[in-house]
Order: structure tokens, then C-alpha cells, then sequence
């Protein structure tokens, strides 16, 4: 039988194994020893008494994997980058050559490696997605390969969104409102949560930018979203942009989309204005409208009296003065211009305008005459027709002779009052 001592080379403590055998060439393996450690062996025949030990050999065990890194820790640095620190395994198990990182986002199955040598205990990994969660496993290397890993979750800092809005598409519903659509930005610029969406628009050239922020729906990260635009001015060129919001701030805006607006109704015409230039013509002038609200074709010119039919007219778009002939005399008459676009006639501006007077145009009428004595007559009559009245009758002059080659009288009445047609006599 023999026996063999053993023990770390550092200690003093030692363990013994027996061994029956009859062999000339006997052996014995020997478990449960440390990974890469030096060991000093002796062997001693027993053959009823214990005889001396041999002198005492060396040997160093195998290297094995790598344990656990101690005191994993890690931290995001700001929105793109995260910092590790470790601290090497307590069973290092062999010759340790370096480190191994590897880590992958929730969405991207792509995982990235880092080796550092042996004597770094930390790291930091830049280029990395905003908002983002990673996984990173971290593993000892040693002669024999990568060892027990070791893994930790950490997440980057949030940042605005990094991309407008998509597919984004203005349709005019009116001349003066649209409906604007867009989907989110892809989820991995999304960089937090998208809280809102900011549209911005004005019209083209050097013009005031307006903006409406709506609330981002529910319904996923790709849901499509929509909202109307009101108080727009017809048959303007519009440019639109959508730009996402999440809780860092506002992200860039979109690709923007330019659209004209339909035509609308034209604005009233400015400065109308009207003079009587005769008892039977009045001459108009006005200015364009400030709003046309589309391709200005012309102007609507109407007009009517109490006494007379609508009469229409048109003019071309560049004419800004008219004169209406063949009135009555001494009439009031309403006049109603507008401007007329692609839509037709837009908002009306109204006067009044009176032709000036003139002498009657005719002479009373119904004339009688009554003897009332040998040496005086009752003269009475009806005024003229009001259309013939030119003016305001004032009085009335009789004239008399008789016949024949003789002087002529005359004498004259005031008008009595009564109304336009009321017989009056003297």
C-alpha cells in the first residue's frame, strides 16, 4: 500500500490518500483540487509501518473557466452612452488575459463585443441608441475561453424625438380648412415617449408662422394620426410641418408639404364710391378687393330704383370705374358691386346714389276749367307723373289770355301737400 501527501505549495496543511496496489507502476488521480494551483506531492510505502516520504514534487493544475467578475455596476452617461465597472472574479482560474462585453438593445438582436485587456476594470460604450434598453454580459477570459458571465440591464437617457413626422399629407376640406395626417417618426428615433405633435404653417414667402399642438393618440408607436386646420385664406400657397414631441422637448420637423388652397368667396370691393354726374348718370369707382380669394375675373355691377327692375352689368377685372347712363331723373338708386373670382360673385359693398334733378318733364295733367261767375273760373288739376316729376313741385303757374293776339297772364300757386299725385286747384 502507499500513501501520498499533498498540499498547496503556500500552506503548510496537507492531506493524505491511501493506496492499495499490488501494481509495480501504481497511480492515482486525484479530484476536487484547484484550478491552476501549484501542488507539492510526496509518496511513502506502507507495508505495516509507514516508511519515509519521497522528496516532495510540484505540479500546477489545469486552468478552468473563469468565475463571475465581482461587483458588476453600471450607469447611463447621458443619452447615447452608458459606463461599466467591474472588479476581477475571485476564482480567476487561470492566466487572465482580458474581458469580454457584449451587449444588444430590446430591439436589435444584433449583439456587439468589446475585449479590454486584464487591467481594465471599466468602460464606457458611446454610439449607443437614445432612450434605449441594453442588456451588456461581461465574462473573464482565461487560457481556457470566456468564463461565468455576468450580465446587468441598464437604460440610456432620453432626448428629443430625432426625426419629424412621417408620410405627412395636407387635403384641402374648404377654402379655408384642411385636414393634415401623418404617421410617427420610426419608433427608434422616438428617443421617450411621444407625448405630442406640434403643426406648423404659413403661408409661402416671408409670411407669419402659426402653430396647434394636439395630443399623441394611443394605438402604438406607428399609429397614424390626423387634425383639422381651420382659418385658412383661400387660394393661398400654404406650407405645412409636423414635428414630434416627447418629455426632453421638440424634435426636428417634417419634410414640408406645400399646397394651394381652393378659391373662396372674394372680399368686398374697397373704397366704393358714386356721384351723380347728370340728372340721368351716375359714375362709380372702386378699388380690388384685399381678400380675392382666387383668379379675379371680374365685377358685378347692380343696380335698381324703387320704380325700376334690377339691370346687371360686368365689367372686366382690371376696370375700377363705371358709368351707368340712361337714369331717371332726380332718383335714388341702389348700387351693389362685386368682385367676381372662379367661385362667382363674392361679398357685396352697397350705396345710394340720387340722379340730380331737372325741370318736370311734363305738364299737369286732368286740366279743368269751371265757370263760377260771369268774371272768374275754379282752374284744377293733377301733378305730373311722379317718373316725370325730375325733382321736387314746388308750385304751380296758371297761365291765361284770351284768345286771340292778347297779353298773357299768369299767376302762380304753391304746391299743396298730399302726395305726388294729389289733385290740387285755385
Amino acid at each position: 500500500m502507499y500513501k501520498v501527501k499533498y498540499s498547496l505549495t503556500s500552506t503548510d496543511a496537507y492531506s493524505t490518500v491511501s493506496i492499495a496496489s499490488s501494481s509495480t507502476a501504481p497511480e492515482l488521480e486525484i479530484s476536487s483540487l484547484q484550478p491552476y494551483t501549484n501542488y507539492e506531492f510526496s509518496v511513502a510505502f506502507v507495508s505495516g509501518t509507514s516508511g519515509p516520504f519521497s522528496n516532495s514534487i510540484n505540479t500546477t493544475t489545469l486552468e478552468d473557466l473563469a468565475g463571475h467578475v465581482s461587483f458588476l455596476s453600471g450607469s447611463a452617461q447621458n443619452s447615447t452612452s452608458i459606463r461599466l465597472q467591474w472588479n476581477h472574479p475571485y476564482q480567476v482560474n487561470g492566466m487572465l488575459i482580458g474581458y469580454s462585453i457584449r451587449y444588444n438593445s430590446e430591439n436589435n438582436n444584433i449583439t456587439s463585443e468589446k475585449i479590454v485587456d486584464s487591467n481594465i476594470l471599466n468602460l464606457i460604450i458611446y454610439n449607443l441608441e437614445e432612450f434605449e434598453v441594453y442588456t451588456f454580459v461581461i465574462a473573464a477570459i482565461n487560457g481556457v475561453g470566456r468564463g461565468q458571465e455576468s450580465e446587468i440591464i441598464i437604460m440610456t437617457h432620453g432626448a428629443i424625438p430625432a426625426e419629424g413626422a412621417r408620410n405627412v399629407e395636407v387635403v384641402p376640406i374648404s377654402p379655408s380648412s384642411v385636414t393634415v395626417s401623418w404617421n410617427p417618426p420610426q419608433i427608434q428615433h422616438h428617443n421617450g415617449e411621444i407625448t405630442s405633435y406640434k403643426i406648423r404653417y404659413h403661408i409661402d414667402g416671408n409670411h407669419p408662422v402659426k402653430e396647434t399642438t394636439v395630443s399623441a393618440q394611443s394605438g402604438g408607436s406607428n399609429a397614424g394620426q390626423s387634425t383639422n386646420i381651420t382659418g385658412l385664406d383661400p387660394y393661398q400657397l400654404y406650407v405645412f410641418e409636423v414635428l414630434a414631441i416627447n418629455n426632453f422637448g421638440e424634435g426636428p420637423s417634417s419634410e414640408p408639404v406645400i399646397i394651394r388652397m381652393p378659391e373662396g368667396v372674394a372680399g368686398q370691393v374697397d373704397f366704393l364710391s358714386g356721384s351723380a354726374l347728370s340728372s340721368t348718370s351716375i359714375h362709380l369707382q372702386w378699388s380690388h378687393p384685399q381678400q380675392t380669394n382666387g383668379i379675379l375675373v371680374g365685377y358685378s355691377i347692380r343696380y335698381y330704383s324703387s320704380s325700376s327692375a334690377t339691370v346687371d352689368i360686368s365689367v372686366g377685372p382690371n376696370t375700377l370705374t363705371y358709368t351707368i347712363a340712361n337714369l331717371e331723373e332726380f332718383v335714388e338708386y341702389t348700387i351693389i358691386v362685386a368682385a367676381v373670382n372662379g367661385v362667382g360673385r363674392g361679398e357685396e359693398s352697397e350705396i345710394i346714389v340720387q340722379t340730380t334733378g331737372d325741370i318736370p318733364a311734363e305738364g299737369a295733367r286732368n286740366v279743368e276749367v269751371v265757370p263760377i261767375s260771369p268774371s272768374s273760373v275754379t282752374v284744377s288739376w293733377n301733378p305730373p307723373q311722379i317718373q316725370h316729376h325730375n325733382g321736387e313741385i314746388t308750385s304751380y303757374k296758371i297761365r291765361y289770355h284770351i284768345d286771340g293776339n292778347h297779353p298773357v297772364k299768369e299767376t302762380t300757386v304753391s304746391a299743396q301737400p298730399g302726395g305726388s299725385n294729389a289733385g290740387q286747384s285755385t
